[in-house]
């Protein structure tokens, strides 16, 4: 058999179009200029939605005449697209999904939706889904079965929202919630409902334009913030910055959808048939088209890195929408065609159920962003249909990755629809992949100030293709300006969380853990405060993450202090320049002969000429790549993630411009890897702030005192499940009114035996941290020689581990 590809089979799919739109869908409707008025061969169902109160969304199609019919029958074939079309085209396999439950939520009452429901599941040959089965079930919004007043508009809202979950999963259950009117109030009380009722998904084909951030903000916190379930939101049919009622006001975007704790579903034009395949574009046409654009009032959700909103931009991913490509849907006794992105959202939540429903805690549209290549990506289209005032392109066309119509694209299977299984270890001897100074790395001279540039990972320092993420060393010099570096894997020119910080004139380095792009790259921005200064950059990979269990897996520990040359623990003295030492690390501070890397925190103390730490499995005199970097009286720790030596031994070398200095060095084992499945595997995530006491950011408002231990929640933000046991992140003190050091672990301690981050006065310092969590939680202090200073504390996320 000769395999095409979805773009490829575009071709074939065009010259069946005519004849399929002449079948099933009447007229074929024209591409409409800007600014041209819509066709008359669909109609919303739903008038405009005043202040505070939603509109349903759907679009029914006025040139395809209805047709009644009393049951179903093989003999008879509705217009639209069935059930074998939407499985066909986004590669849904009908087997899975029983159990999971997929929630519908509309206003007001469609006294037939069951009836009708048996109808259409009759004629598709679909499993009976009744009350009397279990499978379908419809409540109040307080639970009950007193029902709301009928409503013919969104009785139509409601036919072809249970109907879609039917198609895109047959065996999933459907649980329907008739809110008492169209107010957010009553529609976000019914998302309530079905969460407590057990739904792992749900569909609201409504939205209004965007209020205030005060109503938005409450409508957020009360009604549509439900991590571990997929909350799916239409972005609306009247393209690009248009909300109905809105009057066309540029940036005007449809609600919920702008939500960043939803899954903003975007629209397609779906063309060919299960026998020659399928194409897509963004919607965009006389029928209307898929809502985009950047929300007035709502922040950026953590996994969304375009450039064009500094806000919450739609979409996140999207199906088919357009009422010329529309489907099949059977209510109150007539089949007729659909669209809008009504009927994409609740094709989304099916989609959601049948990957089985987010992992607990987890914001599942962060799925989408971790998994691009598991969804079709749409390419084409163009849905600035009314006012022409898109000057962003990605925002109003259908770009390849991501753009505002279709999002990041269509459902390809359920892959990326599924929590991450999580990424296993492989260690590697550090190596130098990127050094601005020299070119290595096809970086070229200095970095100017925000200005993000990016280079490859895989197939460099033996990073293979595939790997999901790394580990390794950050170190900036010739700095001409102080600053902050930040590296990801999104180019960002103004990033919102820092890697490494840094005055002039001080060579600094610190430990990452960092997802790679899906075409293994990572992006650097050199943050200053001014445009002018620039900066070398260098990065020495150590080691990368691949998604399967070809790798090591991780054990978080306490953090444990192993290695003291100032007293002898681990049995080695004061280091010489140049002069490689070797300790001991299995059996130690709980790291067992198995292990093969472990992670920890590398300090310096006492050295006598700057220079440098290099860390590794293998004693190198001479070491071509750096760990800590460190002028004269200044103590100093990074992070490490490092493979073991034979003997699980790790070596050490200070490297000064001479060989006479010396200096004391300490280790802190914080985890270790195994190469078998009995430890925790890793996600990773783009980075994001889940602690600022300067403002509040993760419930610890205002300065840390000293000696007192304060603790914070990690799982449940930014990704972070309620599963996760360990994590990793980037560690960093501001605002310090003395010398000290920080510590973080599982466990609170007043007064801490080891150290993450060291630091004196007037310097703000970050350090990488790998590191077990308590409970969900992490415990912070900060150590100054006294009891009376403060200090400021930010943490950002990177990953996580889950066993």
């Amino acid at each position: 058999m000769i395999s095409i590809s979805r773009w490829e089979r575009w071709l074939v799919a065009s010259l069946v179009l005519v004849a399929l739109t002449a079948a099933s869908f009447g007229t074929a409707p024209s591409v409409a200029a800007s600014g041209a008025a819509p066709s008359t061969n669909f109609e919303a169902v739903c008038p405009a939605p005043a202040p505070g109160t939603a509109s349903c969304l759907a679009l029914r199609r006025t040139d395809i005449a209805a047709r009644p019919a009393l049951a179903a029958s093989p003999l008879f074939t509705p217009s639209g697209y069935r059930p074998a079309d939407i499985q066909s085209a986004y590669a849904l396999p009908t087997t899975l999904g029983s159990g999971m439950t997929v929630a519908v939520v509309d206003a007001f009452d469609l006294p037939t939706a069951e009836a009708d429901l048996s109808v259409y599941r009759s004629q598709y040959a679909l499993p009976p889904c009744t009350t009397l089965n279990g499978c379908f079930r419809k409540v109040a919004q307080d639970g009950s079965t007193s029902y709301p007043s009928p409503n013919t508009n969104w009785g139509q809202e409601i036919a072809l929202d249970i109907d879609m979950v039917s198609a895109a999963c047959p065996n999933c259950k459907i649980l329907l919630v008739e809110a008492d009117s169209a107010d957010f109030s009553d529609l976000g009380a019914s998302v309530n409902r079905v969460v407590s009722m057990g739904a792992v998904a749900v569909s609201n084909s409504y939205g209004g334009p965007e209020g205030s951030g005060a109503s938005e903000a409450y409508w957020d916190a009360h009604f549509y913030n439900h991590p571990g379930v997929a909350i799916t939101a239409s972005t609306g049919d009247c393209g690009y910055a248009c909300a109905p009622s809105s009057g066309g006001n540029l940036n005007d975007v449809q609600y919920p959808a702008a939500s960043p704790y939803v899954v903003a579903v975007g629209g397609t034009s779906l063309t060919g048939s299960v026998g020659t395949g399928w194409t897509e574009s963004a919607w965009g046409n006389s029928h209307g088209g898929a809502g985009s654009g950047c929300s007035l009032y709502e922040p950026k959700p953590s996994w969304q890195h375009d450039p064009g909103c500094a806000t919450r931009t739609q979409a996140d991913v999207s199906a088919v929408a357009d009422p010329g490509t529309g489907v099949a849907v059977y209510v109150a006794g007539s089949w007729s065609v659909f669209g809008g992105t009504s009927a994409s959202s609740p094709i989304i939540a099916a989609t959601f159920g049948l990957a089985g429903g987010p992992a607990v805690g987890a914001y599942p549209a962060s799925y989408l962003y971790g998994n691009t290549a598991a969804l079709n990506d749409v390419v084409g289209g163009n849905n600035d249909v009314t006012f022409g005032t898109c000057t962003v392109t990605y925002l109003c066309n259908g770009v390849a990755g991501y753009d505002g119509p279709t999002g990041l694209g269509t459902p390809n299977g359920t892959g990326a629809f599924t929590a991450p299984a999580g990424d296993t270890y492989h260690a590697l001897t550090p190596t130098r992949i990127l050094d601005t100074r020299d070119g290595t790395g096809g970086l070229s001279g200095p970095f100017s100030s925000h200005i993000a540039r990016t280079f490859a990972v895989t197939g460099h320092g033996g990073v293979p293709a595939g790997a999901t993420a790394v580990t390794g060393n950050l170190t900036v010099t010739q700095q001409t300006s102080q600053g902050f570096l930040s590296v990801g894997p999104n180019a960002q020119n103004n990033p919102t969380s820092s890697t490494l910080n840094f005055p002039v004139a001080d060579d600094r380095a610190n430990a990452v853990t960092v997802a790679l792009s899906g075409t293994g790259t990572l992006s650097v921005t050199y943050a200053a405060p001014t445009l002018g200064p620039t900066a070398q950059v260098i990065f020495d990979v150590t080691g990368y993450f691949t998604p399967d269990t070809s790798g090591a897996t991780y054990h978080a520990l306490t953090p444990a202090r192993i290695l003291d040359t100032r007293d002898g623990t681990g049995g080695l003295g004061v280091f010489s320049s140049h002069v490689a030492q070797t300790f001991g690390v299995w059996g130690r501070g709980g790291v067992p002969s198995s292990a093969i890397a472990v992670t920890g925190n590398l300090t310096v103390t006492g050295q006598t000429s700057l220079g440098y730490l290099s860390v590794g499995p293998v004693a190198q005199n001479n070491p071509t790549s750096s760990t800590l970097n460190f002028p004269v009286n200044d103590d100093r720790a990074n992070a490490v993630t490092v493979a073991l030596g034979a003997g699980g031994t790790l070596s050490v070398t200070y490297a000064a411009p001479t060989s006479g200095p010396t200096a004391q060095v300490i280790f802190d084992v914080t985890g270790y890897f195994t190469p078998d499945t009995s430890g925790a595997v890793f996600v990773p995530l783009t980075p994001s702030r889940i602690l600022d006491s300067r403002d509040g950011t993760g419930g610890l408002s205002g300065a840390f005192s000293s000696h007192v231990a304060r603790t914070f929640g990690a799982t449940g933000l930014s990704g972070v499940p309620i599963s996760a046991n360990a994590v990793t992140g980037n560690l960093t003190v501001t605002q310090q009114t003395n010398l000290g050091f920080l510590f973080i672990g599982p466990v609170a301690q007043n007064n801490p035996t080891s150290s993450t981050l060291n630091f004196p006065l007037n310097d703000d310092r970050a350090n990488a941290v790998t590191v077990a969590l308590g409970g969900g939680t992490l415990s912070i202090t900060y150590a100054a020689p006294t009891s009376g200073p403060t200090a400021q504390v930010i943490f950002d996320v990177t990953g996580y581990f889950t066993p």
